[in-house]
């Protein structure tokens, strides 16, 4: 196995085997796949890699490794990075991708160029589901909605914020229902993409505390975050008002 590693800037062994299955009806031997991501300076990142790397091993394949960083003011990828990648990868006739399907770059909205770029090239999403594309995720509405009973049945919490994710997916629609079958609903509890203009995860987080706290008025009995960044500055906004976790304010 070659690892080559082209930077503008644990997944699971299921979703290189699904890919490698795609690509051997095609008769291919000498295997070179794709591996797309934003933000390789992060460690998710970097754990992701390891993970894709271990499967490239076990299934002999090559791996080449695709990442755009973004900007650090806007938090936004810059086009011309993103023009630059497509073509590299482009150039290099390869037999299969791998993105992380969560990502700006790769999403639904803004990934369309890239997906007819390489429409004849077989695809897979790592965490996200894409349309027509297949994907490996985890299930985090089940999460979500197991999480909210724990949170009401044994806690007792009511005023329950959600620091909803970048993009609004299945997480945010399980909350909605959840909090609507307890009766617990309020559009306040809901943190939007749009609330938060910065997208460095630490200053979100301690930008929802003030938010919820300060502009909204609510004293929540829990903050559900889902980044671990953003967690991080939930914590220590907290600790800056001298609350305690989870005495104060549970996370």
């Amino acid at each position: 196995m070659r690892i080559l590693n082209y930077n503008f800037i644990n997944t699971n062994n299921w979703g290189l085997f699904l890919l490698k299955e795609q690509i051997l009806k095609r008769n291919l031997s000498n295997i070179n796949i794709g591996f797309f991501h934003e933000r390789w300076r992060e460690e998710y990142s970097n754990k992701m890699m390891e993970g894709v790397c271990q499967a490239g091993l076990k299934y002999g394949v090559n791996i080449i490794r695709y990442a755009i960083d973004i900007n650090q003011e806007n938090r936004r990828i810059k086009e011309e990075d993103m023009f630059r990648l497509r073509e590299l990868a482009y150039s290099h006739k390869l037999d299969g991708i791998l993105f992380i399907g969560w990502d700006e770059a790769y999403s639904e909205q803004l990934g369309k160029h890239f997906y007819n770029m390489f429409k004849d090239v077989p695809k897979v999403s790592l965490g996200h589901k894409i349309k027509d594309i297949p994907s490996v995720v985890m299930e985090g509405k089940l999460y979500i909605k197991e999480l909210l009973e724990h949170l009401i049945e044994t806690h007792h919490y009511k005023k329950i914020i959600f620091a909803s994710p970048l993009f609004h997916d299945e997480r945010y629609y399980q909350y909605v229902k959840s909090m609507k079958q307890y009766s617990l609903y309020d559009p306040n509890f809901i943190i939007n993409p749009q609330d938060i203009q910065t997208r460095d995860l630490f200053e979100r987080g301690q930008e929802i505390v003030k938010l919820v706290l300060d502009k909204r008025n609510i004293k929540p009995d829990v903050i559900m975050s889902m980044y671990t960044e953003e967690t991080t500055g939930i914590f220590e906004e907290l600790k800056e008002r001298n609350m305690k976790v989870p005495k104060d304010i549970a996370v």
